[in-house]
């Protein structure tokens, strides 16, 4: 299988207001982020995010495909998150740093907050 059969997305929890949610801890913004895939006609039976080794539970695997393989996280700044996929005819494996993935769902010109949210993770 090849990654162009799988659609890794992100993107900010918003509150009320359409402004992302956070925690502070540190002096930095934790984002609220959830991550989920959109397997184009490729059955898909578990994904494992992995995410960057400085999280506590970095490898996380999702079996409810009923909400797209849906995993919340929260994150500050920028990394390379790997995706694997396991179906019936192997392994798709996906890489895209959560800035490239973040832009892809949001704009910056779709409010001053999220520009914000998305300059801050791009600069940490």
């Amino acid at each position: 299988m090849t990654a162009d059969k799988l659609k890794v997305n992100a993107r900010f929890k918003l509150d009320t207001d359409g402004k992302p949610t956070f925690e502070t801890a540190g002096g930095k913004r934790h984002y609220h982020i959830e991550l989920f895939t959109e397997p184009d006609a490729t059955p898909v039976k578990a994904v494992t995010y992995v995410l960057d080794p400085s999280y506590y539970d970095w490898k996380r695997e999702v079996e409810d495909a009923s909400d797209n393989f849906r995993e919340d996280i929260t994150s500050y700044g920028d990394y390379n998150i790997t995706v694997q996929a396991r179906g019936p005819a192997g392994i798709i494996v996906a890489k895209s740093p959560l800035s490239e993935l973040l832009k892809k769902s949001h704009s910056t010109a779709e409010n001053p907050y999220i520009a914000q949210a998305l300059k801050d993770i791009d600069e940490n």
